[in-house]
C-alpha cells in the first residue's frame, strides 16, 4: 500500500526517459517497460500500489542508465 505522496514520488522516479538511448533494442524495451509502469501508476488508486515492489522495478531500470 502506498500513500498519495509515495505515488507521486514513484511517478517522478519513473520519469527518466531522457537518460535512455531509444535507438538500441534494449533502450526501446526499457522505455516500453517504463511507460507501462507509469501507466499502471496513473491508472491505479494509491492505496492499491505496492510501493516497495514498484520502487524496485523502477530502480532496476534506472540503474542501467545512471552513472
Amino acid at each position: 500500500m502506498a500513500t498519495i505522496m509515495e505515488k507521486d514520488v514513484l511517478l517522478e522516479y519513473a520519469s527518466f526517459g531522457y537518460l535512455i538511448d531509444d535507438e538500441t533494442l534494449d533502450g526501446e524495451q526499457d522505455l516500453i517497460k517504463m511507460h507501462e509502469i507509469k501507466e499502471y501508476l496513473y491508472d491505479t488508486n494509491y492505496a492499491d500500489i505496492d510501493y516497495e515492489s514498484t520502487k524496485e522495478q523502477i530502480k532496476k531500470l534506472r540503474q542501467k542508465y545512471e552513472n
